[in-house]
C-alpha cells in the first residue's frame, strides 16, 4: 500500500490504515493545497544528498566513527526539514536512575512535562546484498569500549557527536537500543514523553508508549519514499510523511497534537 512506511504491529488499526490513510490524514491536519504542497517541497532536494550518504556508508573501508559523524550530519538534514531544532545535540543526558544513562540527541517539552524524546543509532544500509546493518533490536551503545559478540557498535565511535562527558559514575544503562526506548517509556510519570523517535540514516522509527508496550511503532524507509513519491499519482506522499513524524505533529505546541488525533479518529 505505501511501500515506505511499516505498519508495525498495528501502531494504525487495518481497517483505518486504507489506501485513502492519506486523504484521512490531510484532512485531519487542516492543511490546504498550498499548504500540502509546500510541505511537499522540502524533501525532494534531499534525494541526491541521500544517495551521497548512501555511498559513503557502504563504503566499509571508512572506519565506524566516521560513518556515525556522517549519519548524525544526514539525520540532522532530515530533522530540519521536520521542523526539529537540531542544535544544541546531546546538550543534556537522559537519567534512567541514579547510575544509568541514555544518549538522547534531545528533550522536547511541552510545558513542563516531557513530550518526546529524540535518539540516534547507526544507518540501517547495505553494504551488499549479503549484509544485515543491525537493526533496532540489536544495535547497541556501549560506554565501556568492550566489543561483544553480537555488538558492532561502542559508544566510543560516537566522540565525533557525542562530546559531553558522561556523568561520574554513571554508565550507559541499557546499551540495545530497544531496551533504551522501553526504559524511556517506564519512567515516572513527570519524566515520562509520549512519544520517542529515533533516527537512523535512511530509516526513521515513531514510538508511541502505549503502543510501544504491544509491539506497535512506525517505520519510515526514506529510499522507499523518495522512489514512491517520485511518482505524480503520489506527490502527497511527502506531506503524508511530515504529517506522521514531524515535531510539530508529535510534539506541537497545541493541546492535542496531530498525531493524538489520528490515533483517536483510528480507534
Amino acid at each position: 500500500m505505501y511501500r515506505f512506511i511499516q505498519n508495525i504491529g498495528d501502531f494504525f488499526t487495518p481497517g483505518y490504515y486504507t489506501e485513502d490513510f492519506v486523504s484521512k490524514v490531510i484532512q485531519l491536519s487542516g492543511y490546504d493545497n498550498d499548504a500540502i504542497k509546500e510541505l511537499s517541497s522540502r524533501f525532494p532536494r534531499l534525494k541526491a544528498e541521500y544517495f551521497d550518504f548512501k555511498t559513503k556508508v557502504k563504503d566499509r573501508r571508512l572506519h565506524n566513527k566516521y560513518i556515525i559523524k556522517e549519519t548524525h550530519d544526514f539525520n540532522t538534514k532530515i530533522m530540519e526539514k521536520l521542523g526539529y531544532d537540531t542544535s544544541p545535540a546531546y546538550a543534556n543526558w537522559l537519567y534512567i536512575d541514579d547510575n544509568s544513562v541514555i544518549p538522547a540527541r534531545s528533550i522536547l517539552y511541552n510545558g513542563s512535562q516531557v513530550r518526546l524524546v529524540v535518539l540516534e543509532m547507526q544507518a540501517m544500509i547495505k553494504a551488499n546484498e549479503d549484509d544485515v546493518p543491525a537493526g533496532l533490536f540489536e544495535q547497541q551503545y556501549d560506554d565501556t569500549g568492550d566489543m561483544v559478540k553480537e555488538q558492532k557498535y561502542v559508544y566510543s565511535q560516537w566522540s565525533g557527536v557525542i562530546s559531553k562527558e558522561m556523568p561520574e559514575g554513571c554508565r550507559i544503562n541499557p546499551s540495545k537500543v530497544n531496551d533504551c526506548v522501553t526504559s524511556i517509556f517506564a519512567l515516572p510519570p513527570e519524566q515520562r514523553p509520549q512519544y520517542v523517535v529515533v533516527f537512523a540514516g535512511n530509516m526513521i522509527f515513531v514510538m508511541e508508549q502505549d503502543k510501544w508496550d504491544h509491539g506497535a511503532y512506525l517505520a519510515f524507509d526514506l529510499e522507499e519514499l523518495f522512489s514512491e513519491a517520485s511518482i505524480s499519482a503520489n506527490r502527497n506522499y511527502y506531506a503524508l510523511f511530515y504529517l506522521l513524524a514531524s515535531k510539530e505533529v508529535l510534539a506541537g505546541d497545541a493541546q492535542i497534537v496531530l498525531m493524538d488525533k489520528i490515533a483517536e479518529e483510528a480507534y
